[in-house]
């Protein structure tokens, strides 16, 4: 019984096997280089296209996500940072998910320095500062978390009959922290 399966090579692969044969089983491969198509040429009639104001697909916008995949004389940092750049002049919907996948790209392919400068980009989209005003959100969450557990500690410790002093040094807070905490 043949199983035919669509493989999608990457990392420069320009060659693989077309069928592989298991007991009775044969599977067969039908392969897709990316590194046959030019992501520099699919990124150049992207642009075109949002510098003439025609808009794009939802063609156009998926073939941007596989630009950092295909082959093309450009680096893979270039690719990446020129479609974050493309997508903040796409539809919303689709900006937040090319976005998304070229971060991901950028994680997956990229070195230390070239990632921070993605980063930079991905700081000054729309989904960047969605991320951000989560973390924020989180790191008030959990802040406010602790300091209920900070309370809890110094009037527990207070109401064993610790003394003021021993609790500041006791829970890493001042004498003066401790005063305001008891006094609420």
């Amino acid at each position: 019984m043949p199983v035919i399966a669509y493989v999608i090579y990457t990392g420069g692969i320009k060659k693989a096997k077309a069928a592989y044969v298991s007991g009775i089983n044969t599977y067969r491969v039908i392969p897709i280089y990316m590194a046959a198509y030019d992501g520099d040429e699919l990124l150049k009639g992207i642009k075109k296209k949002l510098s003439e104001g025609t808009g794009l697909t939802k063609e156009d916008m998926l073939a941007a996500s596989f630009v950092p995949l295909m082959g093309g004389k450009t680096s893979r940092y270039e690719k990446i940072r020129d479609v974050l750049i493309a997508a903040r002049e796409m539809e919303e919907q689709y900006s937040q998910e090319v976005q998304a996948m070229m971060y991901a790209f950028a994680v997956k392919f990229l070195g230390k320095g070239d990632l921070e400068m993605i980063k930079e980009e991905v700081r000054m989209t729309e989904l960047g500062r969605m991320l951000i005003e989560e973390g924020k959100e989180q790191g008030i969450e959990q802040g406010i978390e602790q300091g209920i557990l900070l309370a809890k500690r110094v009037m527990k410790l207070h109401a064993s009959g610790e003394d003021i002093e021993y609790i500041a040094k006791e829970c890493s807070i001042t004498q003066e922290e401790v005063t305001k905490i008891l006094s609420v």
